[in-house]
């Protein structure tokens, strides 16, 4: 589109070149040519913003879909469900092995997180 424009921008300049101004009439001819490709190129440009509008305003329309959400929840539930399969054992199931293997290393953590990790068991 804008080699199009460019094409038709190239041929009014070379039209308004060509046009003699040597008396009134030739003048007011040129003008009135002139005014006439200003006012296509108004109401182009008015088309132009309006496609925009347009498209604006269709991307203004797409929200996010609260099911999506609902779902994700879901999911998050299921995840509880493989915690509990027969295959852990207690210790898994508790996530103990987890706060013990915290424990272990105790002198490499702060007393808040020994701490919290205390309180979690």
């Amino acid at each position: 589109m804008i080699e199009e424009l460019e094409k038709k921008f190239n041929e009014f300049k070379n039209i308004i070149d060509i046009l003699p101004i040597n008396n009134k009439d030739n003048r007011k001819k040129k003008m009135e040519h002139i005014l006439g490709e200003e006012n296509s190129s108004n109401s182009m440009l008015e088309d132009i913003k309006n496609e925009i509008k347009a498209r604006i305003e269709k991307f203004d329309l797409l929200k996010e879909n609260p099911d999506i959400q609902k779902v994700s929840l879901e999911l998050d539930k299921c995840n509880i469900i493989n915690e509990w399969n027969t295959y852990n054992t207690s210790y898994e199931k508790m996530h103990l092995d987890y706060y013990l293997y915290q424990l272990h290393r105790y002198y490499k953590e702060d007393l808040k997180s020994v701490n919290s990790c205390l309180k979690k068991i």
